[in-house]
């Protein structure tokens, strides 16, 4: 399988813990990624995640959908986040005060993120989309997050019994000591016709699809998300979003094996640029 050429740029916005900018064909994201020591109570870092739109964006969706359905616009933007919430195990950022538990478990080892006495470093992952041409947008986030975790620069904090209660150092002269593996998943959005998958669809061929899956895994081949999409009213065989074992494992194995290829290319574009 082809997929359209993937070029990664990390550490573009300086007063991030970490970062990437993204281009997949003419899809461009950048995404930062910040960080903040708070109470969690349990030793275990959290993620919270915003999905943006730039104004060039906003423009293909009006002409997608229309130039005055707002509705669309939004629920569309709101489908890619709380994909990438899924995904991750983040919480949307519409409370910039709260910081949640996940409901769903993550794949990143949030707990190594932990200070002890109920602290933990927590995560803002912004993603901006600057522009959505051609390309899949939840390509192109999720290497933005693989990239701007692989770069990211913790400063050195402690969390510690005093007089009055825990007290909570930040450093910024000195970085966090910890090696953290994150290995982010890489999200691939499937077309799936007479049996044939196609790669990487733009938002406007995925609007017009009878039937797509989007996987998401590790490149070590560890599945953690899996939906099907169907509308029959595009396709007359398109179904009701059910689907046979094998062939739910041949677009799994598929997803895996073109992950792994693309997290490669990325992640070579990532050492050298970091």
């Amino acid at each position: 399988m082809e997929w359209r050429a993937i070029q990664a740029r990390p550490g573009d916005i300086h007063k991030a813990q970490g970062s990437c900018h993204v281009m997949i064909g003419n899809t461009e994201v950048i995404v930062a990624v910040t960080a903040a020591v708070r109470r969690t109570g349990d030793d275990c870092g959290r993620l919270r995640l915003h999905l943006e739109a730039s104004s060039t964006v906003q423009e293909t969706l009006a002409k997608l959908f229309g130039s005055t359905d707002f509705r669309h616009r939004r629920s569309l933007l709101a489908k890619y986040t709380a994909t990438l919430c899924d995904v991750y195990g983040a919480s949307p950022s519409d409370d910039r005060d709260e910081m949640v538990e996940p409901v769903r478990p993550t794949p990143l080892p949030l707990d190594q993120l932990a200070l002890g006495h109920g602290y933990a470093f927590c995560l803002d992952i912004d993603i901006t989309a600057v522009q959505v041409h051609s390309g899949s947008l939840l390509l192109a986030a999720s290497c933005g997050i693989r990239g701007a975790l692989s770069t990211l620069r913790l400063p050195y904090a402690s969390a510690h019994e005093g007089p009055g209660g825990v007290v909570v150092d930040v450093d910024r002269s000195k970085l966090w000591p910890k090696q953290i593996p994150w290995n982010a998943p890489l999200i691939l959005t499937l077309r799936i016709a007479d049996g044939l998958y196609a790669v990487d669809p733009d938002l406007i061929e995925e609007a017009t699809l009878s039937q797509h899956a989007t996987v998401a895994c590790t490149p070590k081949g560890s599945v953690c998300y899996f939906t099907l999409d169907c509308d029959p009213s595009k396709h007359k065989t398109a179904r009701d979003g059910t689907m046979e074992p094998q062939d739910v494992r041949s677009i799994a194995e598929a997803a895996e094996s073109i992950i792994s290829a693309i997290a490669e290319q990325l992640d070579q574009q990532i050492a050298v640029g970091a």
